[in-house]
């Protein structure tokens, strides 16, 4: 690059990082709740606006963003999503936290695990290994599973998730109770599909690294008819994975379509089939890394026995139709049928002998079955209120899902503690529960956007659900139901106080059943009620003139009716109570043409804060008070490296309980370190070629990932070694 263009992209970035410091300097903070997102499919035609129609005048939502599909691919701004509200409005006039990944970053990372792609959202952590394939984090402080594809529920993705055919993330922090009902007070995450547009084209691809990671795939999109669209996704991939006896094979395949079926309507459909084979990864024990005479065991090390097996298959179909009635009005539906299937055996670590130098493994066989329809539909209106700008929103949602889990369990064994995988014998099995599990849920809601004064809107919004649960055990001969209905609502206010910057602030409300998606949560026999919590929120967001999105902001979130043991009886009450409270900055930049910067922090104290179990001020589990991460890439536009891109980032995770800390035996604990991983990548496009190589964790830094009980001194997950991974891509 000559030098008197790299000195003006030099200024040019210095002078963009200098506005971001002052952002962040000035930010206020305080804010609101989340809620979860729809992703519509005509949002891709540049000329309309989320919904596929002519953007009205006058509206509540004047405001026009990129059309969503269009955004992230370039650089790494959205301004847009459906998270927030389900309006469509642009992400600042949402009064909460809403963090989207986009599929530049997605790709230059090259991401292969949900773990990789997070690390990238403030408040988001881990709580198992990337290799063992679970998705369940932590958001701000407490465990989330609420996972959406496309803005439906879908209890399905577990541990055949796959990135292949995701466009975006949307990271949805505090509470969506007032749109999708149940869930965690923490915050949801959402899967937005890749869509089947533009030219026809022919991709393929493959990459090769070190545990002799491999795979390959296609994908192929072809116009079928004059108004459908048709797209293939195809990939398979095998690692043996730096986990000693846990060789994992995966195989993914997505067919997805979009119809014009006229002027206003737009329908698209996925159909998706996931398969995971692997071992098992239960992590390293405490005792011998962490407690007691430290080994210095290696990573690699695997305490199930070798024969312990998993296999993972998801299968899923939806539709979603959009339907433009007149300027004012428009209509949407959104369906989903999900099938999840898998079988395991393994040994799982349930605890030490009373020195401390064996381990205590109970035996394991079981598999489980999940059918899940779920549909969301809405209506949406764009006028006016009392002569003000308004935009209003009502619709229902009803789910339905059926699991059949039967289980298998053997004595508990013990073994010395040695560096090599055990080859145990597989042991006898008695069957110990043959569980069926039903759950019917059914929500309805209403939501509205006015606008106030020139630059102040307020929202609002309120929900009725009810949820109702069926649960028998033939083994056990324990059948039990449970119905339980709450109202849940937020409110909200933005204000542009100057163009592209926005205040704002919030509450909103979360429940959530006590349980799983398996179990009502009953302890000893006894029902409990739902856990509910409150957010209240505020910050500031930047949105400025394609270069910049960012949110700052400080929220405090109270989580009450969490389960907890009467001392003196023993039974379970729902008396507990946790906090979590903090700062966060998530921020994308693109500092000049070509030069892009991702980089959020987070300062989150989350403890207990009334237990008859637990101690009163203990961390939770798992979640660091400090966490922070930092991307940056530059591509040259022009010269003779036009094409050629490189960047990288670092993490850094500060100290995190290993368990809760009971009053009890407040001395049982111990801690997980801070650490910081750096991860460095190159490209080169030319024509039609695509070379790439990323290196992650550089320096081979031996971290602990997170802690693999919240309750008990168990086993710990090791973080993934230095790793070299080469891709190569080609398209017609």
């Amino acid at each position: 690059m000559p030098a008197p263009v790299f000195s003006s992209v030099f200024r040019l970035g210095l002078a963009r990082g200098v506005s971001l410091c002052m952002l962040i300097v000035a930010t206020p903070a305080l804010a609101e709740p989340i809620a979860l997102p729809d992703i519509n499919v005509s949002a891709d035609r540049p000329s309309s606006d989320s919904r596929g129609a002519p953007a009205s005048q006058g509206s509540a939502v004047a405001s026009q963003a990129t059309p969503v599909a269009a955004q992230g691919q370039n650089d790494y701004l959205i301004d847009q999503g459906k998270a927030g509200a389900k309006f469509d409005i642009p992400n600042k006039e949402v009064p909460q936290s809403i963090v989207e990944i986009p599929q530049k970053l997605l790709v230059e990372q090259n991401d292969i695990y949900l773990n990789d792609a997070l690390r990238n959202v403030a408040s988001v952590q881990p709580t198992y290994s990337d290799v063992s394939g679970a998705p369940i984090f932590r958001i701000r402080g407490f465990v989330a599973r609420n996972i959406y594809r496309d803005g439906l529920r879908d209890e399905t993705f577990d541990r055949s998730a796959w990135l292949g055919d995701i466009d975006r993330i949307e990271v949805l922090k505090g509470p969506a109770s007032v749109l999708y009902g149940d869930g965690s007070l923490g915050g949801s995450i959402n899967y937005v599909t890749k869509k089947a547009l533009g030219p026809d084209s022919i991709k393929a691809f493959g990459w090769y690294g070190n545990f002799d990671t491999a795979g390959g795939g296609f994908d192929v999109t072809r116009r079928v008819t004059d108004s459908t669209v048709a797209r293939v996704i195809v990939d398979k991939t095998y690692s043996d994975t730096y986990v000693q006896n846990n060789p994992v094979r995966q195989s993914h395949a997505a067919l997805l379509t979009q119809t014009q079926v006229s002027d206003a309507a737009t329908l698209s459909t996925r159909f998706e089939d996931r398969e995971r084979n692997s071992g098992v990864d239960t992590g390293l024990p405490v005792y011998g890394t962490l407690l007691g005479t430290k080994l210095s065991l290696p990573i690699w090390a695997n305490y199930n026995t070798n024969w312990s097996r998993r296999t993972d298959i998801g299968r899923s179909g939806a539709v979603d139709l959009d339907y433009r009635i007149n300027n004012d009005w428009t209509f949407h539906s959104g369906a989903a049928v999900n099938y999840y299937w898998f079988n395991q055996g393994l040994s799982v670590i349930s605890g030490y002998t009373a020195n401390n130098t064996k381990l205590t493994r109970t035996f394991q066989i079981a598999s489980s079955e999940t059918w899940q329809g779920t549909q969301d539909s809405y209506l949406q209106n764009k006028g006016t209120l009392f002569g003000l700008p308004n935009l209003f929103l009502v619709g229902t949602e009803l789910s339905y899902s059926h699991v059949t889990r039967p289980q298998s369990t053997s004595g508990s064994f013990s073994f010395p503690v040695r560096l090599y995988g055990d080859t145990t014998a597989g042991p006898g099995y008695n069957a110990s529960s043959n569980l069926t599990f039903k759950q019917y849920r059914e929500g309805h809601y209403v939501q509205d956007q006015i606008e106030l004064l020139p630059g102040l809107k307020a929202i609002g919004g309120v929900r009725y659900d009810l949820v109702s649960r069926d649960s028998a055990d033939t083994v056990t001969a324990v059948y039990q139901s449970q119905r339980n209905d709450a109202l849940s609502e937020r409110a909200g206010l933005t204000y542009e106080f100057i163009p592209g910057y926005v205040a704002y602030g919030g509450y909103s409300h979360s429940f959530a059943p006590p349980g799983s998606t398996v179990s009502l949560g009953a302890v000893k026999g006894q029902l409990l009620p739902p856990e509910i919590g409150d957010n209240v929120e505020a910050g500031v967001k930047a949105d400025l003139n394609n270069w910049l999105t960012a949110t700052a902001a400080v929220f405090r979130l109270d989580r009450r009716n969490v389960v907890s043991a009467d001392p003196v009886s023993g039974y379970a009450t729902t008396t507990g109570e946790q906090l979590s409270q903090g700062f966060e900055l998530d921020a994308s930049v693109k500092l000049a043409p070509g030069w892009n910067l991702s980089l959020s922090y987070a300062y989150d104290d989350a403890r207990v804060k009334k237990d008859t179990t637990y101690r009163v001020g203990a961390p939770v589990d798992n979640a660091p008070k400090n966490a922070a991460h930092l991307w940056s890439s530059y591509e040259f536009q022009s010269g003779d490296f036009k094409g050629l891109s490189f960047g990288g980032g670092v993490t850094y995770v500060g100290d995190r309980a290993g368990v809760l800390v009971k009053a009890a035996t407040p001395n049982v604990n111990y801690v997980l370190p801070e650490y910081a991983t750096f991860d460095l990548m190159a490209a080169y496009k030319y024509e039609n070629l695509k070379f790439s190589i990323n290196a992650t964790n550089v320096f081979d830094k031996r971290y602990y990932l997170a802690s693999a009980s919240s309750t008990a001194i168990t086993t710990v997950y090791m973080g993934q070694p230095a790793t070299v991974l080469a891709r190569v891509d080609v398209e017609y």
